[in-house]
């Protein structure tokens, strides 16, 4: 598989080594892992949300905390919403 980091998409190289960073990894094994990780925590995390006995802005905090350049968690009860942007 190859991942285009040329023009438009050259954004996708930072993302790409920042992951390899904090995973300590090569880049190829930073994508797999962080795949893994959004496709596992991120439904859990919209579950939890939506379902944890907390205060909504403490929720919306989470929310805000972990949404990133390329992926937006929105909180306005009772739902929760992960989307990319």
């Amino acid at each position: 598989m190859r991942i285009r980091t040329d023009g438009d998409y050259a954004h996708r190289k930072d993302v790409i080594e920042d992951a390899a960073e904090f995973w300590g990894v090569n880049k190829t094994d930073a994508v797999v892992k962080s795949c893994d990780l959004a496709g596992r925590v991120l439904p859990q995390l919209e579950q939890a949300l939506a379902e944890a006995d907390i205060p909504p802005s403490e929720a919306e905090k989470i929310a805000d905390a972990v949404s990133t350049r390329n992926v937006t968690v929105e909180f306005k009860r009772p739902s929760v919403s992960v989307h990319p942007d």
